[in-house]
């Protein structure tokens, strides 16, 4: 009997990028419920209550009183607020960077796959080279309104036959144009928009990368030290926003790139 094959449903990458915002939920969870807890017993304390509260772990000779604590405390969200952007971006970005590189292992890793690349463009440059197409010679020369029609139809005969046209030929070079830019020193998240769009030919609105640079941009100013304080809940919108691009961009790479083509 033969085993269970079992296809390819995501990126180990996007499982990566979900397990780290699930870990980033649980965490501000629990801070959302100990911070309030916290401040309500602090409170009873100042009021002169007889409270007794733990030290600080890993602080514990701290000696910050309890109305600096609660005027930190009253804060919470908005610090918080900028801790979450900073991570949920910084997960997005690693994500986009891991599951490109983990296209090129699926097809045998940068070098090899970038070889095989090549290694086609010429076998079909080198067949074509040496076949006559009438169809070809007609397609060379300036097109015009009045041979539009003419030259669609010689576009179609060739594509019929399998006929490679130069863009096809470009393809090694963009391959290795983007592993190029997927090294540690050179991706950058401002790079995003175009790899997506331009290098993984994937559909996304104008309204979605407006609001990704928008996010990349209080991302930098919060690392800047330009902003201190983000709303929890606008961090929040951004850790959803996020979690659904990354989800529609492994969809698209998955159905479009992680299709095995060693044998052809």
């Amino acid at each position: 009997m033969c085993a269970k094959r079992t296809m390819i449903g995501h990126t180990h990458a996007y499982r990566n990028y979900k397990q780290q915002n699930e870990e980033l939920f649980e965490f501000l969870v629990l801070i959302c419920y100990a911070v309030p807890a916290y401040k309500q017993e602090l409170k009873k304390r100042i009021g002169g209550g007889t409270v007794t509260l733990p030290p600080a772990d890993h602080f514990q000779h701290d000696k910050t009183s309890d109305t600096e604590l609660l005027q930190r405390a009253q804060l919470y969200t908005k610090r918080v607020g900028c801790f979450v952007m900073l991570s949920a971006f910084s997960y997005f970005e690693s994500y986009v960077a891991a599951a490109l590189r983990e296209l090129f292992a699926f097809h045998g890793g940068e070098k090899e796959f970038i070889k095989r690349a090549s290694g086609y463009a010429s076998r079909s440059l080198r067949a074509q080279q040496t076949g006559k197409s009438d169809a070809k010679r007609k397609l060379q020369e300036p097109t015009t309104a009045r041979l539009r029609e003419k030259h669609e139809k010689y576009i179609r005969q060739l594509a019929a036959t399998g006929f490679r046209f130069p863009s096809d030929f470009l393809a090694p070079y963009g391959l290795q144009a983007l592993a190029d830019q997927l090294s540690e020193r050179k991706f950058k998240p401002v790079m995003i928009p175009r790899l997506l769009t331009e290098a993984l030919n994937m559909d996304v609105s104008t309204a979605t990368l407006d609001r990704f640079t928008q996010l990349r941009q209080k991302r930098n100013d919060i690392a800047h030290g330009k902003v201190h304080q983000f709303d929890l809940s606008a961090a929040l919108d951004a850790y959803d926003y996020l979690k659904a691009f990354a989800a529609e961009i492994d969809k698209h790479l998955v159905e479009t790139f992680f299709v095995l083509e060693l044998y052809r």
